[in-house]
């Protein structure tokens, strides 16, 4: 077993944690959702896609790539932040829960890879597979919150450095996550992955 940890600088006051979050915040998040549990599936040799797509997606999770090169832009705009590794879903309710506010998630505008999208194509429940997507983890992505003045410099930034950026959603004044499909608050089967 090899392990590895990694550390980071920040300027003073100038760090961005779960807990910033404000109604009226947008949600975003970085490149797409889903590769991490396709990959694991595509390694274990669960899926039937072409062998293109299937090396790609086990690829992606065999070595995936953090979004450092989006770290600054976060820095400098978002209210709150998370990395996506435990699942969108649940890296969003801790970004909720930490900032005593509510998170919607909308599932139709879920950022999907090519590999995904084929893999997707093929899906008999699509609120499902979405909903398998959006709490499987691994994805390494950065979900954000930022207010809606930003939304033009977020996307500049984004396009800048040739990475996508999708707004998945808003934050309000409830409470926890809600999560939507076709327009209507859905109840996930999963909500992603816990540590105990």
């Amino acid at each position: 077993t090899f392990s590895l940890t990694a550390l980071g600088w920040v300027p003073t006051g100038a760090a961005v944690s779960r807990a910033g979050a404000q109604a009226g915040d947008l949600v975003f998040v970085t490149g797409a959702i889903g590769d991490g549990l396709l990959g694991l599936k595509a390694a274990r040799g669960e899926l039937s896609l072409e062998p293109e797509r299937v090396a790609a997606l086990a690829a992606h999770y065999r070595t995936p790539t953090p979004r450092v090169d989006f770290a600054d832009v976060v820095r400098d705009f978002a209210t709150a932040s998370v990395d996506v590794s435990d699942g969108l879903a649940a890296d969003l309710a801790h970004v909720a829960k930490a900032s005593r506010v509510g998170v919607s998630l909308n599932l139709n505008v879920l950022p999907l890879s090519a590999a995904a999208q084929a893999w997707f194509a093929d899906r008999v429940d699509p609120q499902l597979s979405l909903e398998d997507l959006a709490s499987g983890g691994d994805d390494y992505e950065i979900a954000f919150t930022a207010h809606p003045r930003h939304e033009e410099t977020l996307r500049r930034e984004a396009e800048r450095r040739l990475l996508r950026l999708t707004r998945i959603g808003e934050v309000t004044a409830g409470s926890g996550l809600t999560v939507t499909y076709d327009g209507l608050p859905i109840v996930m089967a999963r909500g992603g992955w816990t540590h105990g």
